[in-house]
């Protein structure tokens, strides 16, 4: 997934992706930009993550998000597992 950040003060992120991988479907093909507030020491914390792992800050944002958004299928699919059975 291809996205692009900039700093827009200390607490902003502005996010512009346009996805070909995994997690794209043929909505995901003309996404807008999207504007995430974030505290400074989260904005630090992935541009330190992207540089200690050789990746982009847009490949760590998107790692992140995809890591919870599967954890919470998971448990949710747990939970619905527990009350069927």
């Amino acid at each position: 997934m291809y996205l692009r950040t900039a700093c827009l003060g200390s607490h902003n992120l502005a996010i512009m992706a346009n996805s070909h991988q995994i997690m794209s479907t043929s909505s995901d093909k003309h996404l807008k930009p999207v504007q995430v507030r974030m505290k400074a020491e989260t904005h630090r914390w992935i541009h330190e993550q992207a540089k200690a792992q050789e990746r982009s800050a847009n490949w760590i944002i998107n790692r992140v998000l995809e890591q919870a958004r599967l954890q919470q299928l998971t448990r949710n699919s747990e939970g619905d597992a527990m009350s069927n059975g």
